[in-house]
């Protein structure tokens, strides 16, 4: 359940990942996040997008992203994709991430 929003319809999916930034990047990824954000806000299917520092460990970034379906996901990657050149560099270990599905009866 998403507090305030409507029912997940099962169709969604979800973005979780992770990585290590690195700190002499960490200004040249802090810019590129903000352009992917502005570009996210208006995406049609685009239901959540963010990222968050870890407490334990401000190097470790978490994301979290919440598409409507398969195919609002795969427009965001269309949509995102040319501007993701260079990201991974601001990382000090590969970016980590799985799709998920919400549990059947969570929402």
């Amino acid at each position: 359940m998403i507090l305030g929003h409507p029912p997940l319809t099962g169709d969604e999916i979800a973005v979780f990942g992770h990585g290590v930034i690195d700190e002499s990047r960490r200004a040249d990824l802090m810019e590129r996040l903000e352009v992917l954000r502005r570009m996210t806000a208006d995406e049609p299917g685009t239901l959540a997008w963010q990222w968050y520092c870890d407490l334990e460990d401000s190097s470790v970034l978490w994301v979290y992203e919440l598409y409507a379906d398969k195919d609002a996901l795969e427009r965001h990657w269309e949509h995102v994709l040319p501007l993701l050149s260079g990201v991974g560099e601001c990382f000090s270990t590969p970016v980590t991430a799985r799709r998920v599905r919400p549990l059947e009866g969570s929402s």
